[in-house]
């Protein structure tokens, strides 16, 4: 849903969806939805594979302060309102996440659904949204001596078996 007649951007076809180019008009990388005010969306037809836990990212820009977008999948909020940083200016395109969501615990499917892409603060461009699983990554352990210390072994019976000293020259980082 635009707002206003047309293609403001005047370049990728003519409809009434406002584009603009990523890069020079004359030779562009691309092309992004532009021109955005509060209250314009776009829907597009996806088709998720993995609703647990999944990663939402965006290469967007905006010379403003106040530009927000929203998020829903059949209509319903996926991610809270999200406030776009100012990429200094519209031809700055920054690669951002917009956050996580469990899909499924929103009540979404694997499956074939509506994603509304909603203007909620006016003056966003946006070139993509890309859905991934979301990784965690486990830090890696790290033990920190300060003084030595003593690691004691115990059989099944409660009986101890070993004695290991440890002092802090001899501890690495492998586990």
């Amino acid at each position: 849903h635009d707002n206003d007649y047309g293609n403001n951007g005047k370049v990728y076809r003519d409809n009434d969806v406002d584009i603009v180019p990523i890069g020079s008009t004359d030779n562009p990388q691309g092309y992004a939805v532009g021109y955005t005010v509060a209250g314009e969306w776009l829907n597009y037809s996806i088709k998720l594979n993995d609703v647990s836990n999944v990663e939402i990212t965006c290469n967007l820009s905006s010379g403003s302060d106040d530009s927000r977008l929203l998020l829903l999948i059949d209509d319903k909020p996926v991610i809270d309102t999200f406030k776009v940083e100012n990429t200094g200016n519209w031809d700055t395109y920054k690669e951002v996440s917009l956050g996580s969501a469990d899909l499924a615990a929103k009540g979404i499917t694997k499956g074939e659904h509506t994603l509304k892409l909603m203007i909620a603060g006016s003056y966003v461009n946006v070139d993509w949204l890309k859905f991934s699983e979301k990784t965690t990554s486990a830090k890696k352990p790290e033990l920190v001596m300060d003084s030595p210390v003593e690691y004691k072994v115990f059989n099944l019976q409660g009986k101890p078996v070993a004695v290991f000293p440890a002092r802090p020259s001899e501890v690495t980082d492998k586990f």
